[in-house]
């Protein structure tokens, strides 16, 4: 094997301070063409290279425009030339190498770690890096991350050890490009973060009080919110994480009872039927679940649960067997609703408190459920200049898959469209879809909604032609178009709606 021929230090110290001066001077063209020209006749570029960097003022705070890295960029150019690399591969020895890591490690720059890497081949003495790198978990998480990266070792360092805690530095962000190639480390820092979660949320402690602009991050919900957003990254099956799930389905909880009890926005039947579905998705949460009911004091509500679950009494909250004994009659009535499928309110009780009237006919409020009933409902909207959309769909907290739109609304100045698109979707094909994505898409039709984005999102999942007409809504809902409608037309279209119908002066 050929071996490099002995240069001393010295000599290298003198090329440096010539190369280090013309840099100082801002003499880019004449550091190039020194440092080249240097480099074609070296015996060694590599150490060359080495001692140089070393002699750079402020080594370790390089960044990306500053001497030691444009040395690196020269050589990375220099040695991909011709053979240059098989020519003085003999020259980069493991002690060379050795050093040019120790260089790196401690950069604070991620460039110039990358040339470091690239440059001097690093990747060829991983193994023998390893120990060297673990040294470094209780300095520099971050380089760890990027280093362990770049020489593909992630395998050699647990997640707890590395990633969970620039988690809860609130620096998981430094993990990215480790985690983009590591599956087996994304499921694992799911896992944990899912376990840490089930800790947090389970813990009788308060929560600890933060600094001013310091996020706690082992605060549930922050963990919640980082594990929605590693799933949905990643693509994992939210079931993977009991604990996630059922801190989202309580969060879900928590909404309806204040949607229900405060805002008073939510109707009975409405509020109950997404409780029955919580509560079968996730039985464990029945003792939350009362505990929301005494929070509100509707101990009515709590009794009924009582009755449904068939709770036992060491399920329920002694707040609610307390009420129960002072009115024995409410449990036997409960237990009657939950025979007979009722709620437990007097079958006369009125939910209209706070609602519209509908004034339009029946005749002109239409259920699609048809091939044919669809194709008539798309000839009459796209005659339409103001259309008011809406969709519903039943919510997932979160926990559950991509929510999908169950009915699609749409209503001109004359009639109401029911679109049941879970009867529909089977029939229907790709040009029906078109049609609907088309309506959206035109730029002379005004679309009404309130919350329209989140109908959009979820309308979105719907069909490839109703995203790409969604898209152009978006596109168009600022447009010259748009503006010249006018506030009047705008009300008036409401109030035709709404059977109030009058010329607006």
């Amino acid at each position: 094997m050929e071996t490099c021929t002995l240069t001393s230090d010295e000599e290298y110290s003198s090329f440096s301070t010539t190369v280090l001066n013309l840099f100082k001077e801002n003499k880019k063209d004449e550091f190039k063409k020194h440092l080249r020209e240097y480099l074609a006749r070296s015996s060694d570029p590599y150490r060359a290279v080495v001692v140089c960097i070393k002699l750079c003022p402020g080594l370790f705070n390089s960044k990306s425009n500053t001497c030691p890295a444009n040395i690196l960029v020269e050589l990375e150019r220099y040695t991909g030339e011709s053979n240059n690399k098989e020519k003085f591969s003999h020259c980069l020895t493991e002690d060379l190498q050795v050093e040019a890591y120790e260089i790196a490690i401690h950069q604070k720059n991620t460039g110039v770690i990358r040339l470091f890497v690239r440059c001097f081949q690093l990747v060829k003495i991983k193994d023998f890096l390893i120990p060297l790198l673990r040294t470094e978990l209780n300095a520099d998480l971050k380089r760890v991350c990027l280093m362990a990266t770049l020489l593909g070792v992630q395998n050699h360092f647990s997640t707890s050890e590395l990633i969970l805690p620039l988690f809860l530095t609130n620096h998981l962000s430094d993990a990215d490009e480790f985690l983009g190639s590591s599956p087996f480390h994304q499921k694992e820092l799911v896992l944990l973060l899912d376990g840490l979660l089930g800790e947090e949320a389970c813990s009788s402690d308060p929560p600890k009080s933060q600094t001013k602009n310091v996020k706690n991050m082992r605060d549930p919900k922050v963990i919640c919110d980082t594990i929605g957003k590693l799933l949905k990254k990643f693509d994992f099956s939210s079931s993977m994480c009991p604990h996630f799930m059922r801190y989202r389905a309580l969060g879900g909880l928590r909404f309806m009872f204040y949607k229900y009890y405060i805002a008073k926005d939510m109707p009975k039947s409405a509020f109950y039927s997404l409780i029955n579905d919580t509560v079968k998705e996730h039985p464990d949460i029945s003792s939350d679940l009362l505990k929301l009911f005494i929070r509100y004091i509707d101990f009515e509500g709590a009794i009924y649960y009582v009755a449904k679950l068939n709770l036992s009494e060491d399920d329920t909250p002694d707040e609610v067997i307390e009420h129960m004994r002072m009115y024995p009659d409410l449990l036997e009535a409960s237990k009657h609703y939950v025979v007979e499928g009722q709620l437990p309110y007097d079958a006369d009780e009125e939910e209209t408190s706070g609602c519209y009237s509908l004034t339009v006919s029946e005749e002109d409020i239409i259920l699609v459920d048809t091939i044919e009933e669809f194709e008539m409902c798309a000839g009459h909207l796209k005659a339409s200049p103001l259309l008011s959309v809406d969709a519903e769909w039943k919510p997932t907290f979160g926990t559950g898959p991509v929510e999908h739109a169950a009915l699609l609304q749409f209503a001109t100045a004359t009639k109401v469209f029911l679109l049941d698109l879970i009867v529909l979707q089977p029939l229907l094909k790709d040009c029906h879809w078109q049609s609907i994505g088309q309506l959206f898409a035109n730029p002379e039709i005004l679309k009404l909604g309130y919350g329209i984005r989140s109908d959009f999102k979820v309308l979105s999942n719907l069909h490839e032609e109703m995203k790409r007409g969604i898209s152009c809504a978006k596109k168009n809902h600022r447009s010259e178009h748009n503006k010249r409608h006018s506030v009047g037309e705008i009300s008036q279209h409401f109030c035709l709606l709404r059977g109030e119908a009058q010329r607006l002066e």
